[in-house]
């Protein structure tokens, strides 16, 4: 009990409690997700652009959805070169695998960027923070399976997010000196990828590009090569959308009765980001996580404090573009539609809430650990919060009963029955039988209903009855 109550080492690595304590949160968190993937299937969106893809091959489906919806080049061409394209379904099982581990990947590259390669920051320290960053993550985000386990849904907003990620990387890079012809064509790259993913997170760039020049002018730095990149490469991006009808299509169906209202839009958008908070602050298994990531945060906060001065000191810059974020990201989908921004979209406010928490926890800390003392009430309270987290319903605990109780398992197994029946109907209409189980994890909506895009797919009319 002592070595799992040992408090950190003087010499300001952490004891062999600690690290443990810290992987062990993470594996506990994250293990129920990775699992449950591999009894994933397809569902909406992914039969509907790739049986467009059988029916009238890749490029001709390509300018069909570009007249249909939003041309997001990127989004769209890697949605018909999914697995359903040729057939497979198990692809949809690795898929959210694969993109977790990118993600991971992608924080911990943010991270040791950020840390300017500090000798007292290693790579394995950087991934054990964003290993605790995505088990925090996870644990709270309000639309795991919209978000992660629905492909259509992770390709614009997960892959969205991954670039943005990276273009922060690079953005690091070039203002701290590496101005080198490569960072240069990453950034550009980047952008004009997440130009191609949705509109949202091009809003999110523009807002940080907006914030960073306004910066350099108020101390006569003026404007860089890489601003004006991007500015030229947005000016192609907007030109190649208004090519094709899809944006003003997609934004009539938007259209409802409550679209256009700003006060209603704004106080709205304002409660999404309190919806965010009140549900991390419920979940057990999130509060875990922030305190066992609290040692390797600290450890991280003391390269960072030294090499970010003048990033920490723009707080105001920072806290104003952080803000508008917060507000700008529901608020677009409520001003335009009048509708509840889908939980996929809320998804990137937590996680940009996640951002503010770090840059306002490296700030307080000051490269220093305040509550060290502490540690082994810190180490008492993830345990206690790791078991009641399984008492009560939350993102993680829904995960593991469903794994646990063999309803993924029945899923999987029913989805993989339905697919036989409507293989081996020679008719024009098939019935299907509704699904006994279901998966709250791995759908976005867990009711079994009648779907279009399964028919289309198919090319029969396919009933759940």
């Amino acid at each position: 009990m002592e070595r799992l109550l040992a408090t950190k080492r003087t010499d300001g690595s952490l004891s062999k409690g600690q690290a443990f304590l810290s992987r062990a949160t993470a594996l506990i968190i994250l293990l129920p997700f990775f699992v449950i993937s591999f009894f994933n299937h397809p569902l909406g969106d992914d039969y509907w652009s790739t049986g467009m893809v059988r029916r009238l091959g890749f490029l001709h489906a390509q300018v069909e959805l570009y007249n249909t919806v939003p041309p997001r080049w990127l989004a769209l061409g890697l949605s018909c070169f999914s697995p359903l394209s040729w057939g497979n379904f198990w692809g949809y099982k690795v898929i959210p695998v694969v993109f977790l581990l990118l993600f991971i990947a992608a924080m911990a590259g943010l991270f040791r960027t950020l840390s300017g390669y500090s000798p007292g920051v290693t790579r394995k320290s950087c991934y054990e923070l964003a290993i605790l960053f995505t088990a925090v993550f996870l644990s709270a985000a309000p639309g795991i399976g919209g978000g992660i386990y629905w492909v259509s849904a992770l390709i614009v907003f997960g892959i969205g997010l991954l670039l943005f990620v990276c273009w922060v990387n690079l953005l690091v890079m070039w203002y701290r000196g590496r101005r080198s012809r490569w960072v240069l064509a990453g950034i550009g790259v980047c952008f004009l990828a997440m130009a191609g993913s949705n509109e949202i997170i091009t809003v999110v760039s523009l807002v940080i590009l907006g914030v960073v020049n306004l910066y350099r002018i108020r101390r006569k730095r003026g404007i860089d090569r890489a601003t004006v990149l991007l500015l030229s490469l947005l000016g192609l991006s907007v030109g190649f959308v208004a090519c094709f009808k899809g944006a003003p299509h997609r934004l009539a169906l938007m259209q409802t009765t409550d679209s256009a209202k700003f006060w209603y839009s704004a106080g709205f958008s304002i409660l999404v980001s309190g919806f965010c908070v009140l549900k991390a602050l419920i979940s057990p298994f999130c509060l875990a996580a922030l305190i066992a990531a609290y040692d390797p945060f600290i450890r991280w906060c003391r390269s960072v404090y030294g090499v970010q001065q003048e990033l920490l000191n723009a707080v105001s810059y920072f806290t104003a573009g952080w803000l508008f974020i917060l507000f700008t990201i529901p608020f677009i989908v409520l001003y335009l539609s009048g509708l509840h921004p889908p939980y996929r979209v809320v998804n990137m406010v937590f996680f940009f809430q996640l951002i503010g928490l770090m840059y306002f926890g490296t700030r307080a800390t000051r490269g220093r650990g305040p509550f060290a003392k502490f540690g082994q009430y810190r180490n008492i309270a993830v345990a206690l919060l790791l078991i009641s987290g399984f008492m009560c319903k939350n993102n993680v605990s829904i995960a593991v009963r469903e794994l646990v109780s063999g309803n993924a398992y029945q899923y999987d197994k029913e989805m993989n029955q339905r697919y036989q029946l409507i293989l081996k109907c020679r008719a024009d209409s098939c019935v299907v039988p509704y699904l006994r189980h279901t998966s709250i994890t791995l759908r976005y909506d867990s009711a079994d209903v009648n779907d279009f895009h399964i028919s289309d797919y198919f090319q029969k009319k396919v009933i759940v009855r």
